[in-house]
């Protein structure tokens, strides 16, 4: 095993690249995963599938520099990301047998289960010679259609954030699509990979965000966040599922995805836009009226009037284009929240809320980072003792909410004779010291959208979860039915 005290430094990680090495340290796991479904071009190309894949995969390595990058020191409030100057992709990459037949559409047990097993394993075996990301290929057996597979990316919140899901895929899809009309390298005449040991690439990693953004604070910001913090003010009515606790029983993340069709999708987008509203915003409130459902109301005594969410915010868009575009993996995001009340009377989903809660993340982009939830971390002088001072306190938001957009292929993979990407799933860890419970959206390139609900068994059951599912698959099927 190689120490690590022996691998090239890099860089000092940034204030919220700690915040995830910090949180993986104490066992807080803070992961994401991002799964698509490939088919290959037709006619289809006869090379076995395993040395294809580590070849594809060798030229993403290359072209990102984060992949080969691991952060050390994790213990302390000084971590660092250092090169490991190979990556053996046997040890990274896994190829799984499907026990069903390939889903072509709706929801997927067998790969919910893939998901949520690697959200439950950190990056710590090994340390110093494995990468902090691991790939995951469920494939058919026997195959229905010959070298389909789903391929499902999982990785240390520090090394990117949700976009860069995205981006991996559109540059392993390309990756893929290159090498369609050679054979790839180092495969003998058996089809087996002849060395599936990768050298890492020499270029520097792309800045932190701060070094990016000056993520500028006012004083009254300031000030109302110090106050919140000294002087706590909670609702009695508002549910953030259970308090944040210690124990390793509640750590478990159980997650599993929701697949709207093509024509539900394209219908919920068209809503949305008819009522002056966003996907996103529409989602989240139908989101809180799932789970005002499924709990009493403040009037039954000890019931629930209050939900809050909060939402992720790319800061990309305002992040000089020469170092940091939609393709670029790295970690740059903050976030937005809301406070969703019980209605009274009536329909418990609303536009009009769905058209505040769109108001509040276009007011948030607006600032164009300044004022951002993630330019406080500067002032919290030791993550560890943060996250640990929150053990057996009340949570903050009862349930996260990240979309991450469409997934577009590049140029040069449209058309036919290409690969394509179809499906993709988007999820994250369950949050010990966050929210309630996880919802993650994507749209794939089959223009079906996917919710990814996770969540901790024992900080809300699974049960009552899936109620709220339930209750949250009835509302959208009311907003889309023709």
């Amino acid at each position: 095993m190689t120490d690590p005290k022996s691998l090239e430094k890099l860089r000092p990680c940034g204030r919220l690249e700690t915040h995830s090495t910090v949180r993986h340290d104490l066992g807080l796991y803070n992961n994401v995963a991002c799964a698509a479904y490939y088919s290959p071009p037709n006619p289809v190309q006869p090379a076995p599938l395993e040395p294809l894949i580590h070849s594809a995969l060798g030229k993403v390595i290359f072209s990102h520099p984060i992949l080969s990058a691991i952060p050390l020191n994790e213990n302390t409030s000084s971590p660092y990301f250092a090169r490991l100057p190979t990556i053996d992709l046997r040890k990274c990459v896994f190829f799984v047998k499907r026990k069903t037949g390939f889903h072509k559409g709706g929801d997927d047990a067998e790969l919910d289960s893939i998901i949520a097993e690697q959200h439950n394993q950190n990056f710590k075996s090994e340390l110093g010679s494995l990468p902090f990301w691991r790939l995951v290929v469920l494939t058919n057996s026997p195959p229905a259609t010959k070298n389909q597979f789903a391929a499902t990316w999982i990785f240390h919140h520090a090394l990117a954030d949700g976009a860069s899901g995205l981006a991996f895929h559109r540059a392993f899809l390309a990756a893929l699509q290159s090498l369609s009309s050679t054979p790839p390298p180092g495969m003998s005449e058996s089809g087996a990979a002849e060395s599936a040991i990768i050298n890492t690439p020499t270029t520097p990693l792309l800045p932190p965000l701060e070094s990016l953004h000056p993520l500028p604070l006012s004083i009254p910001f300031l000030l109302k966040a110090q106050w919140t913090d000294w002087f706590p003010s909670r609702p009695t009515t508002l549910w953030t599922a259970k308090p944040i606790t210690s124990d390793p029983a509640s750590r478990e993340t159980k997650f599993r995805s929701n697949t709207l069709s093509q024509q539900a999708t394209t219908r919920l987008v068209q809503v949305s836009r008819e009522n002056k509203t966003s996907v996103t915003a529409t989602l989240e409130c139908l989101v809180a009226a799932a789970i005002f459902s499924h709990l009493p109301g403040a009037e039954e005594g000890g019931g629930v009037d209050r939900v809050t969410a909060c939402g992720a915010t790319s800061l990309r868009r305002f992040l000089l284009k020469e170092m940091v575009s939609d393709e670029s993996l790295g970690c740059w995001v903050s976030r937005y929240g809301f406070e969703h009340r019980r209605t009274r009377k009536g329909d418990p989903f609303s536009w009009a809320e769905a058209r505040k809660v769109r108001q509040t993340i276009n007011k948030e982009l607006d600032k164009k980072g300044k004022d951002s939830t993630v330019g406080l971390l500067r002032w919290v002088p030791d993550l560890h003792k943060f996250f640990l001072g929150k053990m057996g306190k009340e949570r903050g938001d009862s349930f996260e909410l990240s979309n991450v957009g469409v997934f577009k292929a590049s140029r040069m993979v449209e058309g036919e004779g290409c690969w394509r990407v179809g499906k993709v799933v988007f999820s994250q860890s369950g949050n010990v010291v966050g929210a309630g419970f996880e919802v993650s959206v994507v749209t794939g390139g089959d223009g079906c959208l996917v919710l990814g609900i996770a969540w901790l068994e024992g900080v809300v059951e699974g049960s009552w979860i899936e109620m709220v599912i339930g209750s949250l698959r009835a509302g959208i099927e009311e907003l889309t039915k023709a």
